[in-house]
């Protein structure tokens, strides 16, 4: 099985010997299209590094991802990538499946008019299966705090339903992003994933989803350029 990042497991059924059958479940291979997950992460965390695997894993399956990079630079998501095993210069330069768009260089200063008319243009472009997000808060330092919420709502979410894309958004707790913001934007996505830090390791769990869920933390590690849920026994490429 290929490694992913997987956030639980939940109960299908008891087995032949009297114990229940669980079924795995990761961030992105088994949520249908058109769902919108909200990660709330700690910047201590892997989720970082883990946007790599979700992307990988996608593109290495044959699937399109579309990559917007706020807090990382643009050659840091492509070595990733590269680490592996995706030939991003394929993907990227030929066959298309992977579209970046870097938002790094340009968050100083950047007006909510520009973002809108950004996202409002892609609606002509491709749909991408995935769309990832590595920390839609970067804009909430640019932004106001209503701009901030009309992007999340407003813009970046539609187009999972509309254009039947899995969007996953990360967004940093702290700073601009306050409590009572994360609040106001829950009832919305389709599921809400938390990552956290305690003692020193990530813990991730799937607070809310509209798909049977293992709500418990587990803890993820990074195994050969992979993030993986510590918990499974994945096997190596």
């Amino acid at each position: 099985m290929e490694p992913t990042i997987l956030v639980g497991s939940y109960p299908t059924g008891p087995t032949t010997y009297g114990t229940m059958r669980n079924q795995r479940l990761t961030i992105d291979d088994r949520i249908e299209p058109g769902k919108f997950l909200l990660v709330e992460n700690n910047p201590k965390s892997l989720w970082f590094e883990a946007t790599y695997t979700i992307a990988s894993y996608r593109l290495r399956s044959g699937g399109s991802v579309v990559y917007d990079v706020f807090a990382l630079k643009l050659d840091d998501v492509r070595s990733g990538l590269t680490k592996l095993g995706v030939d991003v210069n394929e993907v990227e330069y030929e066959t298309r499946m992977l579209r970046t768009y870097d938002w790094h260089k340009y968050i100083p200063g950047i007006r909510f008019s520009q973002v809108e008319e950004y996202y409002r243009s892609l609606e002509g472009m491709p749909t991408a299966e995935l769309i990832i997000g590595d920390d839609y808060s970067s804009l909430a330092r640019t932004l106001s705090q209503d701009e901030f919420e009309a992007f999340i709502l407003d813009i970046l979410m539609p187009p999972a339903s509309t254009r039947e894309s899995t969007i996953i958004a990360g967004v940093t707790r702290g700073g601009r992003v306050t409590e009572q913001m994360l609040k106001d934007f829950e009832p919305r996505p389709d599921g809400i994933i938390e990552i956290t830090i305690r003692k020193g390791e990530t813990n991730i769990r799937m607070a809310r989803m509209s798909i049977p869920h293992d709500s418990h933390p587990h803890p993820l590690k990074k195994r050969s350029s992979k993030v993986v849920f510590a918990e499974a026994e994945l096997s190596e490429d």
